[in-house]
C-alpha cells in the first residue's frame, strides 16, 4: 500500500493521485441505496406497480383511485434519535483551567462555537449522519480585512466551519460531497478528501476535489472541458499541524432492520384504504315492490310507498377494520423495539393512567437512553476531535495561547432528553442535603429569569422584609405587646 507521501507526489498525473485518494478503506453504505429506504416517495408502495397499480378508468369512464399510503418509519427513527441526543444541547465541561489568561482562551473558544451556532448545527449535521451514515465538518480561518473583538481580542480573522454529507442539500440542508478518508496502520486519519460539484453563474457545473493533510490542503478542479483534473492550489499550509476537520461514519444506519415491517404497514394501510373507499357507502336493501315513480314526502326525509309486505332498509357495509388496525399497531411496536425509539405521540401519552411523574417518564425513555448510550461514544469522539481543531485554530489567532491547547481539557457531554419533574428533583436534592435549602434566594430569583436585574430585585425584597419587620415591631410597642 502506498504511503500518503507517495500518493501526493505532485510529479504524478493528477488523475492518478485522485484515483489513489479515492481508494476508500472503510465500508460505508452508499446514499443511493439508503435513499430508497429513507425517502418515503421511493418506497415500493409508490414505485412498484406490481404491488400497487396506478389509478385507472373503469367501464363507466370513472377513475378508480388506488391508495398508496406511506409510513416514513426511517425518517421517524432518525428524527427521534436526533431529538434524544441533541434536544438538550451538548455541554462542554472544561477542566484544568488555572489562571485568568487560560479562562480568556476558553471564552474565545466558546465564542467561536457560539458564532457558528453550534447547537443548531449539531442537530442538523447529526440528523444527516443518522440518515446517511457519514458526515464531516471542516474548520477554516476567513480573513475579513476588518478588525473585530468577538473573541475577546482584536483580529481580522473569523473561524468558520462547513459540514458535508453524501445527502443532497435539498434533503439535509447541508452541502453534498463524496468523502474519502485514508487511515494509517494505527487507524489514525492521515488524509481526508472530498469531491463536490460547484454551480457557476451560467448554471454550468465544475467538479472540485480537496485533500486535507496535517501539513497542507490541495485543491483540484475539473471544469468539464475534457482536460481532466487540474491542480488549483498546493501551497496552502496548515499551521496547526493536524487535519482541520472532524469525520464520523457508521457501517449501517440505525433504521437498518425495519424496512420489511414498514413495507407491510404501508401495504396493509393502503389495501385497507381501498376497502374503506369501496365499501363505506351504505347499501340499500329493498324487499317487495316500490309503488310510484318518485318518493312521496318532503325533501328532508324521503318516503317510499311500498306494496303490501314490502320494506326498505340499510345494510351495514361489510367492514372490519379492527384486525387491520391491530396488525398495523403490532408492526409499529416491532419497529419501535428494533430502533429502541419510544412512541411519544400525544395519544400514546394520554393512554397512560394518571399523572406521569418524572421518574415514570425516565422509565418510559429508558430504552431510548440505552440506545443513546450505545451511539454516543462515536458522537463524542467526533466532538472531541472537533474541539482539538478549534482550540488549535484559536491559539493561532493569539499565539500566547498555544501553551493551553494541550493543557486545557474539555469533556463533551451528551445528555439524553427527558422532561424533568423539577419538583421531584428539588425534593430529592433537599432530602440528600438533610432537608436544608439547596440554593440561596438570589439564585432562586436568577433561575426564575423574570427579573431584568436579579440583584436589584433581591435587595428590594430584603428592604421590604426589613420595613415589614420594623412596622410589626412598632405596632407591638403601641399595643403593649412589648
Amino acid at each position: 500500500m502506498k504511503t500518503i507521501e507517495e500518493i501526493l507526489d505532485l510529479t504524478r498525473p493528477a488523475s492518478a493521485i485522485i484515483s489513489d485518494l479515492k481508494n476508500k478503506q472503510i465500508f460505508v453504505p452508499s446514499w443511493s441505496s439508503l435513499e430508497k429506504k429513507y425517502d418515503p416517495m421511493l418506497h415500493d408502495i409508490i414505485k412498484n406497480r406490481a404491488l400497487r397499480p396506478d389509478d385507472k378508468r373503469n367501464d363507466k369512464g370513472k377513475i378508480e383511485k388506488v391508495a398508496k399510503l406511506i409510513y416514513p418509519a426511517e425518517k421517524i427513527a432518525v428524527r427521534k434519535m436526533t431529538q434524544m441526543c441533541f434536544t438538550i444541547p451538548v455541554k462542554r465541561d472544561y477542566k484544568d483551567v488555572d489562571n485568568e489568561e487560560q479562562k480568556e482562551f476558553v471564552r474565545a473558544v466558546e465564542k467561536v462555537y457560539e458564532s457558528n451556532r453550534i447547537d443548531g448545527l449539531n442537530y442538523k449535521r447529526f440528523k444527516a449522519f443518522f440518515a446517511c451514515c457519514e458526515m464531516c465538518t471542516i474548520w477554516f480561518p476567513v480573513d475579513t480585512k476588518k478588525v473585530h473583538y468577538k473573541y475577546g481580542f482584536p483580529t481580522t480573522i473569523k473561524l468558520r466551519c462547513k459540514t458535508y454529507t453524501p445527502m443532497p442539500q435539498a434533503k439535509s440542508g447541508l452541502p453534498q460531497a463524496y468523502m474519502y478518508p485514508i487511515f494509517d496502520a494505527f487507524d489514525d486519519l492521515v488524509a481526508f478528501s472530498i469531491e463536490y460539484d460547484v454551480v457557476l453563474p451560467d448554471r454550468s457545473k465544475e467538479k472540485h476535489f480537496e485533500c486535507y493533510t496535517a501539513d497542507k490542503v490541495f485543491f483540484w478542479i475539473d471544469k468539464g472541458s475534457g482536460q481532466g483534473w487540474e491542480l488549483s492550489q498546493d501551497d496552502n499550509n496548515v499551521p496547526i499541524g493536524k487535519i482541520q476537520l472532524s469525520y464520523i461514519y457508521d457501517a449501517e444506519p440505525l433504521y437498518n432492520d425495519i424496512s420489511i415491517d414498514r413495507d407491510e404497514i404501508e401495504f396493509n394501510k393502503s389495501r385497507q384504504s381501498d376497502l374503506i373507499r369501496k365499501n363505506s357507502r351504505p347499501i340499500m336493501k329493498v324487499i317487495g315492490k316500490i309503488l310510484g315513480q318518485k318518493p312521496v314526502g318532503d325533501t328532508t326525509r324521503e318516503v317510499y310507498e311500498m306494496a303490501e309486505g314490502g320494506d326498505i332498509g340499510v345494510v351495514a357495509p361489510p367492514l372490519n377494520v379492527d384486525a387491520s388496525i391491530k396488525h398495523t399497531d403490532n408492526l409499529k411496536k416491532d419497529i419501535e423495539e428494533s430502533t429502541q425509539m419510544p412512541n411519544l405521540a400525544l395519544e400514546n401519552i394520554k393512554s397512560l393512567s394518571g399523572v406521569v411523574s418524572g421518574e415514570a417518564r425516565k422509565t418510559l425513555l429508558s430504552d431510548a437512553h440505552l440506545k443513546v448510550g450505545e451511539k454516543k461514544h462515536d458522537l463524542i469522539w467526533f466532538l472531541d476531535r472537533e474541539m482539538s481543531v478549534v482550540k488549535s485554530l484559536v491559539a493561532e489567532l493569539n499565539v500566547q495561547w498555544r501553551k493551553y491547547v494541550d493543557t486545557t481539557t474539555c469533556y463533551n457531554i451528551i445528555t439524553p432528553f427527558v422532561q424533568n419533574d423539577e419538583r421531584s428533583e428539588i425534593e430529592n436534592r433537599k432530602t440528600a442535603n438533610g432537608g436544608k435549602p439547596i440554593e440561596s434566594q438570589l439564585e432562586s430569583i436568577q433561575r426564575f429569569d423574570r427579573s431584568s436585574d436579579p440583584e436589584q430585585t433581591y435587595n428590594a425584597i430584603k428592604q421590604e422584609e426589613k420595613e415589614s419587620a420594623e412596622t410589626a415591631r412598632m405596632e407591638s410597642i403601641f399595643t403593649g405587646a412589648e
